[in-house]
């Protein structure tokens, strides 16, 4: 009896009888940049992705999931100009040069949550926490005055015509901070995050050595929770 009692009891401990496992879909609408110091336009994309939360009676959880965004941004830069030979290529600012960057990532969350109701079948939760991101496809575009060149950016970046010039522009590993705040109407969701990158995210051009470019990524989403 005394052992039933100790199983009864850690068993209640580790499920709590009002603990709530959840899982749901969201679609959504990006803004993301690369944090660069260059005149800079933002990129506009479409997300999805599924998440996983599980909270305990105390109204802290906890959430992960996968998700799909594309990151990325456009600028004016310096045109690359040769200065006796390859390795001392270098930027013109009196040449400007078009660059967009389109990053496909796969994103993995972290977060400690926090919920509390409003109102009847409406709650407001809030999330902080980190994710994980790998990039692995995107579109790479350079326009200079009598040129375009496209390649992907994880792979290779061409400045000019010349497979000796083929460079890889990004690195594919991305991680960073999270914030968001969602609104949940019975089944429904509305949802607002942001993403700050912390890693430097290029692969150091030897024509840009002192570049740096981070994913800072805003986005609204919709959603549907299945349980």
């Amino acid at each position: 009896m005394t052992i039933m009692v100790i199983v009864a009891t850690a068993t209640c401990v580790v499920m709590p009888a009002k603990a709530q496992f959840n899982f749901g879909a969201r679609v959504g609408w990006a803004l993301s940049d690369l944090s660069q110091g260059d005149v800079e336009e933002y990129l506009a994309s479409s997300s999805a992705g599924i998440v996983a939360e599980y909270y305990l009676p105390s109204s802290i959880g906890f959430r992960t999931g996968v998700g799909y965004v594309r990151k990325g941004s456009a600028l004016i830069r310096g045109q690359l100009t040769p200065r006796n030979g390859w390795g001392n290529w270098g930027p013109s600012d009196n040449s400007p040069v078009y660059m967009a960057a389109g990053l496909d990532y796969i994103d993995i969350p972290l977060q400690v949550r926090y919920r509390f109701s409003l109102a009847e079948r409406v709650r407001l939760s809030l999330g902080l926490g980190g994710y994980l991101g790998y990039g692995f496809s995107g579109k790479q575009q350079v326009v200079y005055t009598n040129e375009f060149i496209q390649t992907d950016p994880f792979k290779g970046m061409m400045h000019g015509t010349h497979p000796e010039r083929s460079l890889k522009a990004f690195n594919r590993t991305d991680f960073g901070g999270l914030l968001d705040v969602e609104f949940a109407y019975r089944h429904f969701t509305v949802g607002l995050s942001g993403q700050l990158g912390l890693s430097d995210i290029t692969d150091k051009l030897p024509v840009y050595p002192n570049s740096s470019a981070r994913n800072n990524t805003f986005t609204i989403s919709v959603g549907y929770n299945f349980k």
